[in-house]
């Protein structure tokens, strides 16, 4: 190697070694503070969700919803009203009729509602002995001859007629005793305007053909109502305690007119060209 670089590399080191350095020294409470806390890098999760830590819900002790405790009240009266049907009339307890309906799996809850609550308050619902239900329905009738029977004392009391589905409520098979009595000519049906059947007794009995005098007639045709609406006369005659029937036929509504229309036959425009009348000629005439 040449001398002269080696004589340089020599006094480099001689320069370096001769100048000062200051070395900073780590404290002690730092080093203990690093070594008695370790670090805790974050892992990202790719994966695996986030897991609720709360308590599982227990169907069997939640409290029921409204719509749900209804569903379960209906489910009841409907196998009520099933068992009426069949003719099964005498009362169950509440454990019997969950037992019966296939509805053991209800809750304390659902139980507690029905027995002291729903079952108890219900105007479908025949309470005997304080713990026996039953299905109580809208008319007391159970066969074709006690539903004629109902219908001609509604009709002697002036009350009219009844709803067909308080019929098919009560008596089972209504359909078809219905339209039997119906061809028998012993009752008439009338649909109303919400399209519910009422059904009439029809009293085909001489009885029932009343003949009025002759005096009477007249006394009728006498009395002069002209400018009077029906609404007022019909506010009188409730005023003396006379009751009007309504009408059950169907109602008929005006479609209301159309306003304006494309149709401008008829029409006069305004002409603007009336200083050319000696030159412009009209030739519908000549079509």
């Amino acid at each position: 190697m040449d001398a002269a670089l080696l004589k340089e590399r020599e006094a480099f080191r001689k320069r370096a070694l001769a100048q000062p350095t200051v070395e900073k020294k780590p404290r002690k409470d730092d080093s203990l503070l690093n070594k008695s806390k370790p670090i805790n890098k974050a892992k990202p999760n790719w994966s695996t969700p986030s897991t609720s830590t709360s308590a599982p819900i227990d169907y069997k002790t939640a409290v029921p919803t409204s719509s749900h405790k209804f569903s379960i009240l209906h489910k009841v009266i409907e196998y009520l009203k099933k068992r009426h049907h069949r003719g099964d009339n005498y009362p169950l307890s509440l454990n019997e009729l969950l037992d019966e309906a296939k509805m053991l799996d209800l809750s304390t809850k659902h139980r507690t509602w029905l027995a002291e609550e729903a079952l108890m308050n219900n105007g479908k619902v025949l309470v005997v002995e304080g713990d026996k239900f039953q299905f109580k329905p809208a008319l007391p009738i159970s066969n074709r001859k006690e539903l004629l029977i109902y219908l001609k004392k509604n009709d002697r009391r002036g009350l009219g007629g009844i709803y067909e589905d308080q019929v098919e409520e009560a008596l089972p098979d209504a359909k078809r005793h219905i339209e039997k009595l119906r061809d028998m000519g012993k009752i008439t049906v009338l649909q109303r305007a919400d399209k519910k059947r009422v059904l009439y007794f029809k009293d085909v009995s001489p009885d029932a053909e009343y003949k009025v005098e002759e005096a009477f007639v007249k006394h009728w045709r006498a009395v002069a109502v002209d400018g009077i609406d029906d609404k007022t006369i019909e506010d009188y005659l409730q005023k003396q305690g006379i009751a009007s029937m309504e009408h059950v036929g169907l109602k008929r509504i005006a479609l209301p007119k159309r306003r304006g229309g494309n149709n401008r036959k008829g029409k006069n425009f305004k002409k603007l060209n009336d200083h050319l009348g000696d030159v412009l000629e009209d030739y519908n005439d000549k079509k």
